[in-house]
């Protein structure tokens, strides 16, 4: 209830803020703010609450930063706003061609809401018109998917690609003095199937943030091995469709050195071993989020020396585990760790709670025996001076085995910690 009480406090402040901003800006003439279909004559930065129709805006007008707010903003006709930079949150059913000609357009957000679901949208090959675009970004119904043109490689300006979700085809093979190089490129979103072949390493050389998605036949054609040839890549996902067919494939991928941040998950047949041998000797890896069905196996011995700079560990899903025989010596520096869905996980490793900067420890719908033990190791830590370690707890079941582990809990007097924070939600 506590937490309830505080989240409201938390959205009336929100709304409170977000209210005294938008009079700030309209007083300041920043940001013009229009909810009636009144003329749009002078203003240069528009935010458009509900529908107005393109017709509203003059010839003349000097918009270069247009948000829409809820609604459907008349985009079949945008050739009179040559000034153009910005263009955002636009719900429609399809990118106008009146677009492409905002050559001075930097950032595009669309929102393709009103397309059926599981529909193959093409972007027309004029995209590549756009060349001062820096950020693209398409947002689509669950399943359908984007499949971008050859002249995507040819928008040299672009710094972030976030479409949900994308196909991008094999750039042409072009001699090296004709090669497009996308420099500015840093961010790259759910792309699916993405071939990882020299000619688009070759491309994207200064990529830092990566997500991928495989989810056809396993083929050789993706080329997993030449993902270590992105030598400034710092964050990566990788989601699999959860078919144990995968494991070969993932692991062969070569992680670049230079990784920080690495998320896992459906890549079912990758064993405890595996990952450790995989990512285990990445020098600059901080993050490691595996998520459903990342790793198998009932069993995990982490290998010392591995793991020396990571600081976030999550393991969600993976509920194989029994066995965790883990230590202070295997995670050195690891400042949070949540576990979630690891029904089967018999105890928690009390050498984890011995880590010097260990801050916070979260148990979500774990088993009961795993959950206790974790309690009692931070009961431990208190006893030993040790007072900036938390541990946040969520236990789910019906009312019986609610009330059976509070008995359990309470007589062990496991209760008394004011850095334990424990949390109840029955089952239906």
């Amino acid at each position: 209830m506590l937490d309830y009480k505080r989240d409201i406090a938390i959205f009336k402040v929100h709304d409170l803020v977000r209210e005294l901003c938008l009079q700030t800006a309209k007083k300041e003439e920043f940001l013009s703010v229009f909810e009636t279909p009144g003329a749009i004559t002078r203003e240069r930065r528009l935010l458009i609450n509900g529908e107005v129709n393109h017709e509203k805006i003059t010839t003349d007008a000097p918009v270069r930063c247009l948000l829409c707010n809820g609604g459907r903003y008349g985009i079949n006709n945008l050739n009179d706003l040559k000034l153009l930079r910005t263009l955002s949150n636009v719900a429609t059913t399809f990118i106008s061609e009146s677009i492409f000609q905002q050559v001075n357009l930097r950032y595009l957000n669309v929102d393709l809401v009103y397309i059926p679901r599981w529909i193959l949208y093409y972007l027309p090959s004029s995209i590549s018109l756009l060349w001062n675009l820096q950020i693209l970004t398409i947002i689509l119904p669950n399943q359908s998917k984007v499949i971008a043109p050859y002249g995507i490689w040819e928008m040299l300006q672009l710094r972030q690609i976030e479409v949900d979700m994308i196909c991008l085809i094999d750039p042409l093979r072009v001699d090296k003095a004709n090669r497009m190089v996308m420099r500015n490129l840093y961010t790259l979103l759910k792309v699916e199937n993405f071939r990882l072949s020299e000619e688009v390493c070759k491309r994207i050389p200064n990529v830092r943030e990566l997500e991928l998605s495989y989810c056809d036949e396993v083929s050789w054609y993706y080329c997993p091995r030449n993902l270590g040839c992105l030598h400034h890549l710092q964050s990566l996902v990788l989601t699999f469709n959860g078919n144990s067919k995968w494991r070969e494939f993932a692991t062969s991928l070569t992680f670049p050195s230079s990784l920080r941040v690495l998320r896992l998950s459906g890549c079912c047949g990758v064993d405890w071993e595996d990952l450790t041998m995989m990512i285990g000797s990445l020098p600059h890896l901080e993050k490691l989020f595996l998520r459903q069905n990342s790793v198998i196996g009932s069993v995990w011995t982490p290998v010392e020396g591995n793991f020396c700079h990571l600081k976030t560990l999550t393991i969600d899903g993976c509920g194989d585990l029994v066995c965790w025989n883990a230590d202070n010596s295997h995670f050195p520096v690891l400042k949070y760790l949540c576990l979630k869905d690891l029904s089967k996980l018999i105890e928690f490793p009390s050498g984890i709670g011995e880590i010097a900067t260990l801050e916070h420890i979260v148990l979500r719908f774990c088993s009961a025996s795993s959950t206790i033990s974790a309690m009692k190791t931070l009961v431990e830590q208190e006893e030993l001076g040790n007072e900036s370690l938390r541990l946040t707890v969520y236990v789910q079941g019906d009312e019986e085995t609610l009330e059976s582990f509070k008995k359990e809990v309470q007589e062990e007097g496991l209760t008394s910690s004011t850095n334990l924070s424990l949390h109840f939600r029955t089952s239906k």
